[in-house]
């Protein structure tokens, strides 16, 4: 069993070592708490990886292959890479390249809009009428909203 909203393994009850099962969990958390990536889109594994290292896979190939949008997390020990399903287990995560949280759609990445970038209006009814649909934020100064009706 695992919990329900990112897949972090429990530990069995009952289980007489509970080490493999708790190390398999730290992993998890350690891998999903704080999502800084070295890069978004990345289609190949890096040459000289870090124990930790963090990507989200572009267009996967090499030990990327059949990963395309999920998390990749090299493990040094064993030198391995895991991955985390975009959109299940991983759905935020801060681009440490371009400085840009970037939000998983339900089928892509895409750049989640910095303040500045939002249309600033007063209220709904402005937000309106400067286009901004239903459903998507805007801006009321340095107040983060979202279109209502």
């Amino acid at each position: 069993m695992t919990t329900p909203n990112t897949g972090i393994p429990y530990v069995p009850e009952g289980t007489l070592d509970p080490a493999a099962g708790l190390n398999l969990a730290l992993n998890v958390i350690d891998a999903l708490l704080q999502l800084a990536v070295l890069e978004v889109n990345r289609n190949a594994p890096p040459g000289s990886p870090a124990d930790g290292d963090l990507y989200i896979v572009g267009t996967g190939s090499g030990a990327w292959t059949g990963q395309n949008g999920n998390l990749a997390r090299y493990v040094a020990d064993g030198a391995f890479w895991q991955f985390y399903t975009a959109g299940d287990q991983v759905r935020i995560v801060l681009d440490l390249t371009d400085r840009m949280l970037w939000v998983w759609t339900g089928s892509a990445w895409a750049r989640w809009p910095v303040l500045a970038q939002l249309t600033n209006a007063a209220d709904d009814a402005a937000a309106a009428t400067a286009g901004v649909p239903v459903g998507r934020l805007y801006r009321n100064g340095s107040v983060l909203m979202i279109r209502v009706a």
